[in-house]
Formats: C-alpha cells, structure tokens, sequence
C-alpha cells in the first residue's frame, strides 16, 4: 500500500525534536486517541528498542525501533494480528526551526485488505490532525 506522507515545521532544535518524537510515550501527552506506550526493553529508546501500544479502536501492538540515527532519522515497525505498520520520521533543521517529514505504511492482513483504500483515507485524516497536535504540543514544550 502506498504510503501516507506528511510534514510539520516545529519551532524547537532539532535534537529536542528528535528525542521527544522518537520515544512513543510522549505521544500519549499530545494524542488522546493513545491508549497505550509502554516500553519493554531497559535502557533509552534506540535501535531494538520495544514498546507495547495501542491507539483507539486498534488492536495493541509491539512496535520495535528498527533504525536509529539521532538526530536526523529513526524507523520502526509495528506488527498486529490485523495489521502490520512501517513508520520513518526524517527529522532536519528547516526555517523556523525543525522540520519533520513521517511516513506510514499500511500493511493490513486478512480480508482488511480488501478494505486497505478506505482504511488508509480514514489514517490521511487522522494523521492530518496529529500534525496540528503535535505542533501544538512540541511549541509548547517547556512553557
């Protein structure tokens, strides 16, 4: 399935970016349709790392960070019994501040992939919000 593409420019460093987005918990500070971000392995979130989620009217699932290059770019991959998601966040210094560019990768499993179309339009809309979410919560960091 093609993948859903989108972008924010926030007004913070690239490093503060970085290490607030890279790491699943925060999320749950920002995105009330986060249920769960629990980590399973010990140590800071970097490459192997693993967190248990869940996000609002999905299945939970185990996200493992796959790629890790702080402060620039990360990849994880998420695996469900429904659904499989492969997500990379490229993260670079912009004007104004630092600019994000995240792509998901829909991999629905079963007879959901007769439905892919109608649920990546419903993920587009959805991550179209987090974007202004997110935004919102990384300017607002530390005030």
């Amino acid at each position: 399935m093609k993948p859903l593409i989108n972008s924010v420019t926030l007004n913070r460093s690239q490093e503060e970016v970085f290490d607030y987005l890279c790491d699943l918990k925060n999320e749950l500070e920002w995105n009330p349709d986060m249920l769960i971000a629990e980590q399973l392995t010990e140590g800071p979130v970097g490459e192997g790392t693993r967190i248990l989620c869940q996000w609002k009217g999905g299945p939970k699932m185990v996200c493992t960070y796959t790629k890790f290059e702080r402060p620039g770019y990360w990849e994880a991959f998420a695996a469900s019994k429904m659904m499989d998601i492969a997500f990379t966040c490229k993260v670079e210094p912009a004007e104004g501040g630092t600019r994000i560019t995240a792509s998901l990768t829909l991999l629905p499993k079963g007879l959901l992939w007769l439905i892919g179309p109608l649920i990546r339009m419903s993920f587009q809309k959805e991550e179209e919000k987090n974007m202004d979410k997110l935004r919102k919560a990384v300017n607002n960091l530390g005030s």
